[in-house]
């Protein structure tokens, strides 16, 4: 069996979502994803990978992945859009292999571990919202089966405003938060575990917004709540700034999904510069290069909790290892990509164990 083409197609939601399918002479196809590549990530693919790839055996998955990886040392080898678009390639040929076998992924990988694999919703609560707001939000992601649910911390996160917050003018550079905005980040925290409930655990994202001393305060200030994690406090380029935020506070200190190939973790695994990693699957190498980081996280006793961004009208779990469920895409083997479908506001499903659709 050999590889024939390579197409690509995206899809609107969280981001740009870059689909791929691998096509054979077999007749059998692969379906990968990869985000935050943007259009540099469909170039990188019609105009500089698909050809590496046709008359190869689509098998060989981890040889393709190591011989393109390895090649364009000075053209950004080793992070950014060019593994992200590898990503996506790697993921197809998993599913293509899937497929030919008539096997589930995870069967290929050693076996799975679980029938069901607990899920978080990373939920539309913004920093704007008053009690009420947020409690709405809350009972839908509680109604919908969830026990555990993420939020924004940080004022003015995407954009978000509200009744809370619309009057605040945020200074877009200043990255120690004044004193209302700290309060308002634990205050808007304190609601949502509240509204919660006891037996739900919460997280809170701050999209690496803070310096070192504002992170260190929040984190303690938000100790009696027990998160479930503090997420990406400071940009993930100084791993000794993180290593000494994780060890000035009880609140875990959660980071990774900027990172890039098991050589982007390595350092902040030695230094047990965070309590949790978080890689981004469809972003950072795809399934094999995840397990091994994961396998590397499991040296230092680290908890891996993967996230993934689910495009269109479809729930919004993190982590999750389910393949995504058909939908109606325009496949195009040129640099056009086409654009189709939008995120629901809210997503709420728990998701099954991997497996080849």
């Amino acid at each position: 069996m050999k590889i024939t083409s390579v197409k690509t197609a995206a899809t609107s939601g969280h981001c740009m979502h870059l689909w791929v399918r691998i096509e054979t002479d077999a007749g059998i196809t692969g379906l990968g994803e990869c985000v935050h590549g943007g259009h540099q990530a469909i170039a990188i693919i019609q105009h500089e990978l698909a050809d590496k790839l046709i008359g190869r055996d689509p098998f060989a998955i981890d040889a393709i992945f190591e011989q393109i990886c390895r090649s364009p040392v000075f053209e950004g080898g080793f992070a950014g859009a060019l593994i992200t678009a590898l990503t996506g390639i790697e993921i197809a040929l998993w599913d293509l292999k899937g497929k030919a076998l008539k096997v589930p992924i995870c069967e290929l990988m050693g076996g799975k571990f679980h029938d069901d694999i607990r899920v978080y919703c990373d939920c539309e609560v913004s920093p704007g919202m008053n009690m009420g707001e947020v409690r709405a939000v809350v009972d839908e992601v509680l109604e919908a089966g969830f026990t555990a649910l993420k939020v924004d911390l940080d004022i003015r996160a995407y954009g978000h405003t509200g009744s809370e917050t619309g009057w605040y003018e945020k200074d877009k550079f200043n990255m120690t938060p004044n004193r209302w905005e700290h309060d308002r980040m634990v205050e808007l925290a304190g609601m949502v575990v509240k509204a919660a409930g006891p037996s739900v655990d919460v997280a809170c994202d701050l999209h690496t917004g803070l310096d070192k001393h504002s992170a260190i305060r929040l984190a303690r200030d938000l100790e009696p709540l027990k998160l479930m994690w503090l997420e990406e406090p400071v940009p993930p380029e100084n791993i000794d700034v993180m290593a000494e935020i994780t060890r000035s506070t009880s609140t875990p200190i959660c980071a990774g999904e900027n990172l890039y190939l098991r050589h982007g973790f390595r350092k902040l695994l030695e230094q047990q510069a965070v309590d949790i990693i978080m890689p981004d699957i469809p972003k950072c190498g795809g399934l094999s290069e995840c397990r091994k980081i994961a396998e590397l996280a499991d040296l230092y006793s680290i908890p891996f909790a993967p996230t993934t961004s689910p495009p269109r009208s479809e729930p919004w779990p993190r982590p999750m290892s389910a393949r995504p469920s058909p939908i109606s895409r325009c496949w195009n083997s040129t640099g056009s990509t086409a654009t189709i479908g939008r995120r629901s506001p809210m997503a709420a499903r728990s998701s099954r164990t991997a497996r080849s659709p």
